[in-house]
């Protein structure tokens, strides 16, 4: 697991790749920069804000592709008790 040493919101300069949802991120946008160590090797990674927001929201730690799969998944409505059949 990624051990985050410092998360700040930078302007990239080139196209980049998120690291949660593995996406590209375009040239010029906003982004999270995150500085993290596992393994006592270093890594750079950058995160779209949505990206940041949606792995807090439902506590999700930060791993590569970790968003990839949640995006696929459908959303599932909650249903009222008056409107289940038993």
């Amino acid at each position: 697991m990624l051990e985050i040493r410092h998360k700040r919101i930078v302007k990239t300069r080139k196209e980049q790749t998120c690291y949660a949802c593995e996406d590209s991120i375009e040239k010029g946008s906003h982004v999270i920069y995150v500085t993290a160590k596992q393994d006592d090797k270093h890594h750079n990674v950058h995160l779209h804000l949505e990206c940041n927001k949606e792995m807090s929201k439902r506590k999700i730690a930060m791993t590569k592709g970790c968003l990839h799969n949640v995006k696929q998944m459908p959303t599932v409505a909650p249903m009222l008790d008056s409107d289940l059949p038993f």
